[in-house]
């Protein structure tokens, strides 16, 4: 109702957050889809410099990583404390993100 009402998806809080960054944190597929089709940035940043693919794989949802991934962004971008989204998915043990990612072209070579 918001997006029809004219509500921009990319619109932040007082953390730098987003909408997309919150519904990726709570592994809601279809809201983060919702989002993506109405013109939201699967790269944007929030505080920290983390963008929505590091908080899904950090989350450990593969099929939000998928769905990012698929929208454009991007594997290699590094958050505030110079780790990309493999490091997140490598800590979590989740090798299907981790697959998915270097598939992507991740780079396994960031040192953080």
């Amino acid at each position: 109702m918001l997006l029809s009402n004219g509500a921009h998806p990319n619109l932040k809080d007082s953390d730098k957050g987003n909408a997309l960054h919150y519904a990726a944190e709570r592994g809601t597929l279809d809201i983060c889809q919702l989002l993506l089709n109405n013109i939201g940035d699967p790269n944007i940043r929030d505080f920290f410099k983390r963008t929505v693919l590091h908080v899904a794989a950090e989350r450990g949802t593969l099929d939000i990583c998928h769905l990012l991934l698929s929208n454009g962004a991007h594997p290699n971008l590094k958050d505030s404390y110079k780790r990309n989204a493999l490091h997140y998915a490598a800590e979590r043990g989740t090798l299907d993100i981790c697959q998915l990612l270097l598939s992507n072209r991740a780079d396994p070579n960031v040192k953080d």
